[in-house]
């Protein structure tokens, strides 16, 4: 029995990390009005991101490792809610999403590998897809609000910046919506933003390519 259930978990690894990557992403635009003393958004996506890496089957010193770097990032934002002071909560902040970032970057690529690598097409693999498009997105969104927090004009209208608003155009620019209501002016915050549109174009391109190559590979064996 626990071997048919450790069988279903599994193949079917990504689900949960999809439904927590799309409940973030309609609470991050309203969390950030509620003033939470406590860091709720961070604490449910880390689990989910470290539940995944254990179901990659990672060597045990990369998973702890990883595991270490994930509760470092929330012990830090949970520092950030206890500071008295802006400078404090600034500077604790800064550290904590670099941190993020580097998370974040080991996490995308280990899953990318891992489905990419992967020789057969299954639903989870498909929703695996689209929690790495996601986390692209959330990716992007720390790496504009470190460069805002070095630059406050690196963005058109910096009085309108939030974390919640960073987040609307980062997920505007991976999916070159681009509404126009927002722009880079500083010039690292225009390369980033270049790239991510670039990345998106190509990732869906190169996944979509894949799993129609497997499609084809699948029934050709079949005949």
């Amino acid at each position: 029995m626990k071997l048919i259930k450790w069988k279903i978990h599994a193949e079917n690894r990504y689900i949960h990390l999809l439904i927590t990557l799309i409940v973030i992403f309609i609470l991050t635009p309203y969390v950030g009005e509620m003033h939470l003393n406590f860091p709720i958004i961070s604490l449910i996506f880390l689990i989910a991101i470290i539940f995944i890496l254990r179901t990659l089957e990672l060597d045990k010193k990369l998973f702890f490792l990883l595991a270490a770097v994930g509760s470092l990032i929330f012990f830090s934002e949970f520092l950030t809610t206890m500071c008295t002071t802006v400078a404090c909560r600034q500077d604790l902040s800064l550290v904590s999403w670099s941190i993020y970032a580097v998370f974040l970057a080991i996490a995308i690529f280990i899953m990318a590998y891992k489905i990419f690598s992967s020789s057969k097409i299954t639903g989870d693999t498909i929703m695996g897809g689209i929690s790495i498009y996601l986390l692209l997105g959330y990716f992007w969104t720390i790496l504009y609000y470190l460069i805002y927090r070095f630059d406050i004009n690196a963005f058109s209208s910096p009085d309108r910046m939030s974390h919640a608003y960073l987040f609307y155009f980062s997920f505007t620019t991976l999916t070159t919506l681009g509404y126009g209501d927002a722009y880079p002016v500083n010039k690292l915050a225009m390369i980033l933003t270049s790239l991510e549109a670039m990345a998106g174009q190509v990732y869906l391109a190169v996944f979509v390519a894949r799993l129609v190559g497997l499609h084809i590979i699948k029934h050709s064996a079949q005949k």
